[in-house]
């Protein structure tokens, strides 16, 4: 049984990170306004209007579209998006989820804190996509922190099944890392030319890099559908894919600098995923063998690797534009 004090704790410890990083991305916002004020590129921008801009931001990070005059951006900053996450479950667990009272407070609580954000964040800001982002937010922090789970049917075999697949998962991500390194280096000077294209200063360029930093789990998420064929989706319909794409306007965005080319068409790279598949394969046909596991472990990466496709996009924005159309 619930008491009050214990009912506030549980609300606070979502409400409490939510607001400290939604506090910090606008302190950012309104230093880089303020160490960039006199630029004419600015126009008549106010430092409450950087503010806003800001919570637009950080809304950003749990999916909901940032709509501008020219158009709405959804990709989502995963570094911001994780870092949220991280802190809501670090202060659930020193409360200690105990039960499913637990996890509705956890989830009305990110809901709320949400919703709050977005009456403060720029107008066209959607508060129904505020709203459910900041209720899976809460939902899903708390039952990561939720450590007497009752034992539910299944729950062991999922369980080892991830044990097993973790290793290739992790490997997985060191390739698509390593594949957004490589395009950083390839494609340095198209980005140094989108940069250049902006005049900012030394401050203005730090900030800008900073942001866009957020955006590499995405971008790594890129690089794994592009090896794989599955390909991805910039702009207004530029298709990128090992197996070839097609060309669109894209946002000039000095990371868009790093795509590659959507007239070349490296099949070849197809054999990364295959080879470091077939290396844990290898692996694990060397240890005790459980095929149920083991085939438990392939679905929940497969489901893994699609809802972080989809949370690389904002599956929010692509319903908006299917309805749209």
């Amino acid at each position: 049984m619930l008491t009050y004090s214990r009912r506030v704790a549980l609300a606070l410890a979502v409400i409490q990170p939510v607001v400290l990083t939604w506090i910090t991305v606008v302190l950012i916002c309104l230093l880089g306004y303020t160490l960039t004020a006199a630029s004419p590129l600015l126009g008549d921008v106010t430092w409450q209007g950087a503010a806003r801009l800001g919570g637009s931001l950080w809304l950003l990070a749990l999916g909901t579209p940032l709509v501008t005059a020219g158009g709405h951006i959804g990709l989502m900053p995963l570094l911001l998006t994780a870092l949220i996450a991280w802190l809501t479950v670090r202060f659930l667990r020193a409360i200690v989820v105990e039960d499913w009272w637990d996890v509705a407070i956890a989830t009305l609580s990110g809901a709320g804190s949400a919703g709050v954000i977005c009456l403060l964040s720029l107008p066209q800001s959607s508060l129904l996509h505020a709203l459910v982002g900041g209720a899976v937010l809460g939902f899903a922090a708390s039952q990561c922190a939720w450590l007497e789970r009752p034992a539910w049917p299944g729950v062991a075999i999922l369980e080892r099944g991830w044990r097993l697949i973790a290793p290739l998962a992790a490997t997985l991500a060191a390739v698509s890392l390593l594949l957004v390194l490589t395009a950083a280096v390839l494609g340095f000077g198209r980005a140094q030319a989108l940069h250049a294209a902006y005049l900012t200063d030394l401050t203005g360029t730090i900030l800008f890099t900073l942001t866009q930093l957020l955006f590499a789990p995405a971008l790594a998420v890129w690089a794994l559908a592009y090896v794989t064929g599955a390909g991805f989706t910039v702009g207004s319909g530029a298709v990128f894919s090992a197996l070839g794409g097609s060309f669109a306007p894209i946002p000039g965005l000095p990371v868009f600098g790093l795509l590659p080319d959507p007239a070349l068409r490296p099949a070849w790279l197809l054999i990364i995923p295959i080879l470091t598949g077939l290396a844990w394969g290898i692996i694990r046909s060397l240890r005790p063998r459980d095929w149920v596991s083991a085939a438990v472990g392939a679905l929940e990466l497969l489901v893994l690797v699609a809802l972080a496709g989809q949370f690389a996009t904002a599956l929010q924005t692509k319903i908006r534009q299917v309805w749209n159309a």
